[in-house]
């Protein structure tokens, strides 16, 4: 292999490794409550933002509105935040984690395995650039390692069409629609 060739690769290995680092470690501190206490119900939204493009943020701002007018009380919360709730006072829990590396995001696993899942009902939403389905076999498998019911599973995507018959919208806002409609789905 060429000298040029060999430090070509080892800085694009070296810029991966940063990148994967700087995503996976950086924390945000972020707990906001929805809805008055005196609402019957109560949903728990939890991520890692991704610190590019936040599809993760809006599709936690979408659920929250949708729920809140339908009497939900809300916490969104990020996987940095001192204040993280537990999760035994929720009815529902949406885990919305990013794929770096064709898995998701470490700090959503590591609350996962830590936390207290035993028959709560779970959604989960695996974000990515279009690649995301080995991410999603694991963040399922961490979900009912936990003891959750996961009541479904479901990926979107930044660079891969979320649905093909609405190739004249943006992308992104075809996920946030899907998300919404997919808990609504649900029947909740």
């Amino acid at each position: 292999m060429k000298k040029g060739a060999a430090i070509t690769l080892g800085s694009i290995a070296g810029l991966w490794v940063a990148l994967t680092l700087f995503v996976q470690l950086r924390t945000v501190d972020s707990v906001k409550v929805h809805g008055p206490e005196n609402f019957q119900r109560s949903m728990l939204i939890a991520y890692q933002p991704d610190p590019f493009y936040p599809l993760d943020k809006k599709i936690a701002q979408a659920v929250t509105q949708e729920f809140v007018g339908r009497e939900w009380r809300v916490v969104v919360a990020t996987h940095g935040s001192a204040n993280f709730p537990s999760t035994d006072k929720f009815d529902l829990i949406v885990v919305i984690a990013n794929t770096y590396n064709w898995r998701p995001d470490w700090k959503t696993t590591s609350w996962i395995s830590k936390s207290d899942f035993k028959n709560k009902r779970v959604v989960a939403f695996t974000l990515g650039a279009g690649s995301t389905e080995w991410a999603q076999l694991a963040l399922e498998q961490a979900i009912a390692d936990s003891g959750a019911d996961l009541i479904t599973s479901k990926t979107y995507w930044l660079l891969r069409p979320n649905d093909e018959n609405k190739l004249d919208q943006k992308n992104s806002q075809v996920a946030v629609d899907l998300a919404v409609q997919e808990i609504n789905r649900l029947s909740l």
